[in-house]
Parts: C-alpha cells; sequence; structure tokens
C-alpha cells in the first residue's frame, strides 16, 4: 500500500520539476497531509541537496546555516525542502521551518495547519509566549473542530493567567467557535463576560438543523439580555422560523421574556419570507391581541424584503401606535436599501402624521448616505411633499445632519438651489456657522444670496453683528 505522506510529497516534487506554480503544489499537498511521526533527518526527508546541513548540536549555528543556504536556493526548491522537512517535524520544530518560510505565505499556512493537529496546545502556548499573532486563525480553525472544549479550556486558562494581551485572540477564538462549535462559542463568551462583540452566527443554522430547542435553550440561560445573546437568538429565529415556524413560536411563547420576544420576531420574519400567507393567516388565528402584535412586527419585516407594499398595507391596517409607527420605519428602510425611488412613492402615498414622518426620517438616512450636496432628486422629493407639516419634518432631519457637513453643509445648502426650503432655525445656524468661518464677508455673502432668502438673511447676520 503506498504510503499517502510519500505520496504527497511526489505529486509537490513532480509539480515543481513540471514548472506547475509551487503555491498550488504545496497547498494540495498539505490540505490532505497527515500526522507522521518525525523521520531522521538525511532518510525520507532528504531533498538531494548536500548543501543543506544536517542535524547540529549549537541550534543557533544551525538555524544561521539553514537560513544561509536556503537563501540561495530558488523559491520552488526552498519551499520543497522546507515542505519535506516539516511533514515528519515534530511540533517544536515547526515552529523554526515557519521562520524559514517567511516568504512562503501559502506554506506557512500550511504548516501552521500541521502543527495545530499535530499539538494544538504546544503551538497556543508557543504563540502566547512569542506575542505572534499571525497564526492564530489556523490554530483556532484547526482545533475548534477537533476539541472544541479542549480550545475553549486553554484560552480561559491563559486569559485568567493574564497570557494574552488585548482581547484580538480572544476574539478570533471566539469567532472559529462559534463557526465550527457554536453550543461552546455560546459558553466561551459567557465565560470571557463578552457582551457586545458580535461574531459570526453562520455555525447557528447548522446547530439549529440539529437540535433547535437546546440552541434556544442555551443562548436564552447562558446570555440572557445581552446584545450578543439577542444577535444569537435572532439567528435562532431565522433558521428555525424558515424549517419550522409554528414549533419555533410555541417555543418562543415558553421563554416568556425578551430572549422570547426576539426568538419569535425572527421566526416570523423568516416565515414571512417562506410563506407569507400562512404567516399571515396564523397571525389572524391568534386570539390574544398583544400577541397579534408582536407577531405583527415581525411579519411586516420579512415582508418589506418581498414585497413592501404589501408590508406597508398590512402594518397601517393592523398595528397601532409606536409599534405601528416602528414597523412602517424599518419597512421604509428595507424598501430604501433596495430601490430608493420606489421606497420614496411609498412614503408619499401615505397619510400625514406620526407614522409618515418616522418613515421619511428612515428614507432620508438612507438618501442621505448619497451626499448631502448634488442630490437633487432627494431635495425635490422633499419639495414634491403636499404636507407641510411633512415637509417641515423632513428638512428639519436634513438640518440637523447639514450642520455638521463642513463648508459643505449648512452654508453650501442655503445658497444653493434648494435654500428656499431651509426653515427659519435652519437659516440662523447657517448665519452662525458663516460668521464662524469669515464674519468680514458675511454681509456680501447675505447679499449675494437668491431673492426670496436674502432680506431675511442680511436681517440675521445684522442682528448677529450687533449681539458682539
Amino acid at each position: 500500500m503506498v504510503n499517502r505522506s510519500t505520496f504527497r510529497i511526489g505529486i509537490v516534487t513532480a509539480a515543481v520539476l513540471l514548472g506547475f506554480g509551487i503555491g498550488v503544489a504545496v497547498r494540495n499537498h498539505w490540505m490532505t497531509m497527515p500526522a507522521v511521526a518525525l523521520q531522521p533527518s538525511g532518510t525520507n526527508g532528504r531533498t538531494g541537496s548536500e548543501d543543506v546541513p544536517t542535524v547540529l548540536a549549537d541550534r543557533t549555528t544551525e538555524n544561521a546555516r539553514l537560513s544561509t543556504v536556503l537563501a540561495k536556493m530558488s523559491a520552488g526548491k526552498r519551499a520543497l525542502w522546507i515542505a519535506t522537512r516539516a511533514e515528519g517535524a515534530e511540533p517544536e520544530k515547526l515552529w523554526h521551518l515557519l521562520q524559514l518560510a517567511k516568504d512562503q505565505p501559502e506554506l506557512q499556512s500550511a504548516i501552521a495547519a500541521r502543527w495545530a493537529t499535530l499539538d494544538p496546545r504546544h503551538m497556543h502556548a508557543k504563540l502566547l509566549q512569542t506575542d505572534d499573532r499571525r497564526y492564530f486563525h489556523e490554530l483556532f480553525d484547526t482545533w475548534s473542530k477537533s476539541d472544541s472544549r479542549g480550545m475553549f479550556a486553554a484560552v480561559l486558562e491563559a486569559r485568567n493567567n493574564k497570557q494574552t494581551k488585548g482581547t484580538s485572540s480572544t476574539h478570533t477564538a471566539i469567532e472559529h467557535l462559534m463557526r465550527n462549535a457554536p453550543e461552546v462559542g455560546i459558553e466561551a463568551m459567557a465565560a470571557f463576560g463578552i457582551e457586545h462583540y458580535l461574531p459570526s452566527m453562520r455555525g447557528i443554522e447548522a446547530w439549529v438543523a440539529t437540535d433547535p430547542k437546546e440552541a434556544a435553550n442555551q443562548i436564552a440561560g447562558t446570555l440572557p439580555h445581552t446584545h450578543a445573546g439577542m444577535n444569537a437568538m435572532k439567528a435562532v429565529g431565522k433558521a428555525w422560523g424558515a424549517r419550522d415556524p409554528e414549533t419555533a413560536l410555541a417555543f418562543a411563547a415558553s421563554l416568556n421574556d425578551a430572549m422570547g420576544n426576539q426568538l419569535a420576531l425572527y421566526a416570523m420574519h423568516a416565515w414571512a419570507g417562506v410563506d407569507a400567507d400562512a404567516a399571515l393567516a396564523f397571525i389572524d388565528r391568534q386570539a390574544d391581541s398583544v400577541l397579534r402584535i408582536k407577531l405583527g412586527q415581525g411579519l411586516a419585516q420579512g415582508l418589506a424584503e418581498e414585497d413592501p407594499h404589501t408590508a406597508l398595507r398590512w402594518a397601517s391596517d393592523h398595528l397601532q401606535s409606536t409599534v405601528r409607527s416602528e414597523a412602517i420605519g424599518n419597512i421604509v428602510k428595507a424598501a430604501s436599501k433596495k430601490n430608493i425611488h420606489e421606497a420614496a412613492a411609498l412614503v408619499s402615498n401615505m397619510n400625514p402624521g406620526g407614522a409618515m414622518n418616522t418613515a421619511t426620517r428612515e428614507l432620508l438616512q438612507t438618501w442621505a448616505e448619497k451626499g448631502l450636496q448634488k442630490n437633487d432628486a432627494m431635495y425635490q422629493w422633499i419639495e414634491s411633499l403636499d404636507d407641510i407639516h411633512t415637509r417641515d419634518h423632513a428638512i428639519e432631519f436634513l438640518g440637523g445632519r447639514l450642520a455638521y457637513a463642513g463648508k459643505h453643509g449648512l452654508v453650501a445648502f442655503v445658497s444653493g438651489d434648494y435654500g428656499h426650503l431651509a426653515s427659519e432655525s435652519m437659516l440662523r445656524q447657517a448665519v452662525e456657522l458663516r460668521m464662524r468661518q469669515d464674519p468680514q464677508s458675511a454681509v456680501q455673502w447675505a447679499k449675494s444670496l437668491p431673492e426670496d432668502r436674502s432680506a431675511k438673511v442680511l436681517n440675521l447676520v445684522t442682528q448677529r453683528r450687533a449681539s458682539n
């Protein structure tokens, strides 16, 4: 039977001799190379180059001579020599081989992955000792798949012993645990006191597919009422709601707290995206009006991603008060990110009032990201609003952003094509900013403005100068 290590080394050698890229050859070799015992130098590991020194008593001299000899080799030969030595190296030798491969990033990554497979604890201790953070991703990715609880214990011990510097290695560990072993990742976040850091939640979907109740229970019990816990429960709700929404909603009701509400909200959100008619029918069957409102928020969010018009109509007809305004704001926010002009038309057709004001703010929040200047469509939309109170609300909202936009902000707006929309308070702010920038030319600036605002601004400038 052909030894797989020897077979893979043969592939690497052939690839180099035939002219294939050394990076491709080495990567393909290392990704499947099994752990093997260290071979005596000069036997299986020999490259055929007698210039490369074998084991020397003085490690410092050996390292220096190795570096010198390897530096004279071509990149392909150097990579092949390092790869062959690394294949049979014991863990303590791999650190030095990593340093020798400093100009071969793919080879370094492969050596690091092998080290993590052979002895992750040794690698972890060495990286902490040298304060080298380059290989934590390879270490934690491999370790979290092979022994997630052992990895958690080692990282926790290092943290308790103050061996970690800063939070980067801890966050990297959490990231990989949440991806490959989320049940351990949740425990680790609680043990490390992490409440606001938000790692990727991709691993939760697989967890939910296996045991959704356990996932929801563990998150609710381990990270209650934290930002990180709420984000994790959101991921559970979306994954579970897409698979079995009614069971997810029933379980959410049993939690009976903020975590349960979060689970219900996003289970309904996911259900609306999969089968909106069934989700709507489910809400209509609920006798509890409070429950209908709570589930309706999730439904509206889910509908907004597929059909914002239906979502807005449903929220307007079935929700009330601040819940209605908040849901409509979320619908418009989702619609704005897809198509700003369709979202604007959606808001224009609303009835004036608190909900329309909320929707207007969400629309302009997204629209203003395209720029406060040279955004004619946005200002033309404000100008087209029939209700004067909604129009004033919209321009005041933008005024707050314009005031912090420097010389191209409020003063430029008042001076520009849509300055006639500015409210009295915005004109006062613009005068104040102009007086700070260049008080000597403020009068001339006011006189140069279009006729519809020049006299008013000039009067404000005169008042401001008189008050000094």
